[in-house]
């Protein structure tokens, strides 16, 4: 056993120690004196309050640390980025490989304008595109990224933001059957 581990542990053994003995000895107090009523509650809300901090602190050693969360995000984002790159993957067969309808959205205002079904309310100002809108961008400096978030065979989403925070922009696209085209259905854009 570590030593920060065995100081936590008596730690956490002091803290239980502690409200056991208050508990007892807010007992042996009420039993001696006849004049005084005893319910009992405070001994259950200090064995609660030892138990409750014990468990913060069991939680607190089992959450990720911020490089763990970092690179499990990305692992995912990269897993789905590849997928959707790969030629072979099932959203790139069919009529219109997703790649391929990337393309050209990013290159086309006509094409792109013929592919947008949004539903009422939602706009989506296709005419200037982002740098960031369908285009890859691992992580920078400030944890900026855009990726893949979901890739299915009929649909997929793309997001940008900051690691860990807020989504700027999503965009959803689905297609009803490999047999079918590509079509931007919905969109948030944060900013």
């Amino acid at each position: 056993m570590n030593r920060r581990k065995s100081l936590k542990t008596l730690r956490k053994a002091g803290v239980f120690a502690a409200a056991m003995a208050s508990a007892l000895a807010c007992t042996a107090c009420s039993a001696n004196s006849k004049e005084e009523e005893h319910t009992g509650a405070e001994d259950s809300l200090s064995l609660e309050n030892a138990l409750a901090i014990a468990e913060s602190e069991d939680a607190a050693d089992k959450m990720p640390t911020r490089s763990e969360l970092y690179e499990e995000a990305m692992q995912f984002y990269n897993e789905n980025n590849a997928l959707a790159a790969n030629p072979d993957a099932e959203c790139n067969q069919g009529k219109e490989a997703l790649i391929d309808f990337v393309r050209s959205f990013l290159d086309d205002k006509a094409f792109r304008a013929s592919r947008i079904n949004l539903p009422a309310g939602v706009k989506f100002e296709g005419d200037v595109l982002k740098p960031y809108t369908l285009r890859v961008l691992q992580p920078d400096s400030t944890d900026f990224f855009a990726s893949w978030n979901y890739v299915g065979r009929d649909s997929a989403s793309f997001l940008s933001g900051w690691l860990n925070s807020e989504v700027l922009e999503e965009l959803t696209l689905v297609r009803h059957s490999p047999d079918d085209k590509w079509r931007l259905v919905d969109y948030f854009g944060g900013m």
